[in-house]
């Protein structure tokens, strides 16, 4: 995907390759058109979702599960 620029995080278990533990949204540089993906327990998906729309207005899809 031309442009693409990827964060994956895992914190279940460390995976070589990708970030451990929680997103930080507020430590993540973003442009106004990007799309953020979210997937996990519900309090992190709504905790990410509510500071992404605040600082940046994007589109966030999630998935939630517990």
């Amino acid at each position: 995907i031309e442009n693409l620029d990827l964060h994956i995080h895992v914190s279940r278990e460390e995976v070589e390759g990708f970030t451990f533990w929680r997103v930080d949204v507020d430590a993540i540089e973003s442009s106004n058109n990007a799309e953020w993906y979210l997937c996990g327990n519900p309090a992190m998906v709504k905790e990410a979702r509510e500071k992404l729309m605040k600082k940046w207005q994007k589109t966030v899809l999630s998935e939630e599960f517990s």
